[in-house]
């Protein structure tokens, strides 16, 4: 079904497109500027570059392996979503961006490279709504909110030829959702009409996007509100200088107006149901398929009272809060760590810290009010960025409660990932502000002023950060290339020996990677499934070693008994040592060696040598 559902998406979307090219050429009269603005030629390119760029590309992070690359090439082998057969480890993941890697990887076909391509196209089909009033005339206006928006993207993680990690892209669809609705042009009707899809796709990227939709729903139902009641009389009082943002006309008979609250009442609850709706589907489907969360979100209010009390509070609850103070200050949203300024090195974590960038988008937040060009506007732009600030708050909060209560020992107390997390917010933050100076009009921009050699300024650190992001596109680093080849070798006999439905328990002693060959080979025999942990066995191999599974023999020939096949990719002698028991009759102790595992209906287990 999934086959038929894209292909039958892709076929529409094209007659629509060519529709609309004979609609345009039918009527004559539509300029050509008009019939390709710059965001549709914008997106060709792109497209075209990220296509013969990513051809050839092949995966070479760790996330690929462990879950973003393998959860595609499942839904691709099996055309269906993960369920409890699958050998996906976080099979509680929601499933977007793997279902538009296949929407993509279904019409022009499946390669690694490919995956990539639709990754990254469809990060810029999320900012492309900021062109949709920039005219080709607004050309250097044109060029900077290309730079801009191609760097903001890049430097938050986006937009890379050698990542699927999906932060980004939730981000960017979340703040473009806001702008695109102030953006639009046209009725209501189309304006809350065309972001219904992209809220219903937001909760589906990842378990955030349900907050962050939510969040774009209480802008648009406030905003829509305010207009219903006041945006006649508000657009009245500002006929001199006309508002970007329209307001609804409710004027008319008394009929008319109940039919436009009726037609409201139908939007707005359209709007807040659909990331509802959207979430429940994901979790009806992990509830059929027996899922588990990964993440325990039932903590109550006496925990926390209890961690914000001197004297109940344990040392993790004291630790992480600490930590998490350390963390608001001090770590950056952004990789960079150290620069040199005049021979020193200068800290600059501070500056791009989640408290320093949250004081300049405060400021930005008081600019982007007084810019508008009416009292209308001014004051939609308060009521969304009202929501922004108190979002953000319940955001971090939200996130302080992860850490202490639904994280593990080891990354709860030591914040991991935390600006990243706040990346998020960020960058989706910062694209409504781009969107709010795209609306303020000219005549308003000249008024205050703007320095020209302030613009001059940031274009050339634009183009700067740009040329930058561009050799990252085409000279790709491949970190993990070598432990590629070094387990891609031993493929072969598992395809030989081992069915698409069977199960393997892999052995890499003392994995110097830290499992990620275990991930490499768990995506290269992909849909079988493996073991999910104890790649290596026995006694530990240094202090701190919690990759190694100190198991008995006997506790190894009890998880031995829920797989099909052993694959000892790498052993060494105190691998033979311990568990040769296990191992009677098989003399010849060499790498890459395949064993099946029979199993009798007393429950008795042998290892038998298949090669």
């Amino acid at each position: 079904m999934l086959a038929i559902g894209a292909h039958l998406l892709f076929y529409i979307g094209l007659v629509f497109f060519t529709a609309y090219f004979i609609i345009c050429f039918a009527k004559r009269q539509t300029p050509y500027a008009e019939m390709f603005p710059p965001g549709m030629i914008i997106f060709i390119c792109y497209f075209v570059f990220l296509y013969i760029v990513c051809q050839k590309l092949s995966y070479c992070n760790w996330d690929e392996f462990s879950h973003w690359g393998i959860i595609t090439k499942n839904t691709v082998l099996t055309n269906s979503l993960v369920n409890s057969e699958s050998c996906i480890y976080l099979k509680c993941y929601p499933p977007g961006i793997s279902l538009f890697h296949y929407f993509i990887t279904s019409i022009i076909g499946y390669s690694e490279g490919m995956v990539y391509f639709a990754q990254n196209i469809f990060l810029v089909s999320s900012f492309m709504a900021l062109f949709q009033r920039i005219k080709w005339k607004q050309f250097y206006f044109l060029i900077m909110v290309f730079l801009i928006t191609h760097n903001l993207v890049f430097i938050f993680g986006g937009l890379r030829t050698g990542s699927l990690t999906v932060d980004h892209i939730v981000g960017a669809v979340f703040g473009m959702s806001i702008a695109s609705y102030f953006l639009f042009k046209g009725s209501d009707k189309g304006r809350i009409g065309h972001l219904i899809p992209v809220l219903f796709f937001l909760p589906l990227i990842k378990d955030i996007g349900l907050f962050l939709s939510m969040c774009v729903c209480l802008i648009i139902v406030l905003d829509y509100l305010y207009r219903f009641f006041y945006g006649e009389s508000s657009t009245q009082e500002n006929m001199s200088t006309k508002a970007n943002f329209e307001a609804p006309t409710f004027s008319g008979s008394r009929l008319s107006a109940i039919k436009n609250m009726f037609l409201a009442i139908i939007l707005l609850t359209a709007v807040i149901a659909t990331p509802v709706v959207s979430h429940l589907s994901w979790k009806g489907w992990m509830n059929k398929y027996n899922i588990q969360k990964l993440f325990n979100t039932d903590f109550s209010l006496e925990e926390i009272q209890n961690t914000f009390s001197k004297e109940n509070a344990t040392q993790r609850d004291k630790e992480t809060l600490k930590n998490f103070r350390k963390a608001l200050y001090n770590e950056p949203i952004i990789s960079i760590n150290k620069i040199k300024v005049f021979g020193n090195r200068l800290e600059i974590n501070k500056w791009i810290s989640t408290v320093s960038v949250f004081s300049i988008c405060l400021i930005m937040v008081l600019i982007s009010i007084l810019l508008q060009s009416s009292t209308l506007n001014r004051r939609r732009v308060l009521i969304c960025q009202t929501v922004m600030v108190t979002s953000f708050l319940i955001y971090i909060l939200g996130h302080l409660l992860i850490y202490l209560y639904s994280f593990g020992a080891y990354e709860g107390p030591r914040i991991v990932s935390f600006g990243r997390y706040m990346g998020i917010f960020f960058l989706g933050w910062i694209f409504v502000f781009i969107g709010f100076f795209i609306a303020i009009p000219k005549e308003s921009i000249r008024s205050y002023q703007l320095s020209r050699l302030v613009l001059k300024i940031i274009l050339i650190f634009s183009i700067l950060i740009a040329v930058a992001s561009y050799k990252q596109f085409l000279f790709v680093k491949k970190p993990y290339l070598q432990a590629r080849i070094e387990v891609e070798k031993d493929l072969p006999i598992i395809n030989k020996y081992c069915p698409l439905n069977s199960k393997i328990y892999y052995i890499w002693q003392n994995d110097d990677k830290k499992g990620l060959k275990h991930w490499i080979f768990t995506y290269g025999v992909c849909p079988r499934k493996t073991s999910l942990g104890g790649w290596s066995v026995g006694t530990p191999y240094f202090d701190g070693d919690v990759w190694t599974q100190n198991y008995t023999p006997t506790e190894l020939l009890d998880v031995l008994k829920d797989c099909d096949y052993i694959f000892i990719a790498k052993a060494d002698d105190k691998f033979w040592e311990q568990y040769g028991v296990l191992f009677n009759g098989i003399d010849n102790h060499k790498d890459g060696v395949i064993l099946k595992i029979n199993k009798t209906l007393d429950g008795s287990v042998s290892i038998q040598k298949i090669e």
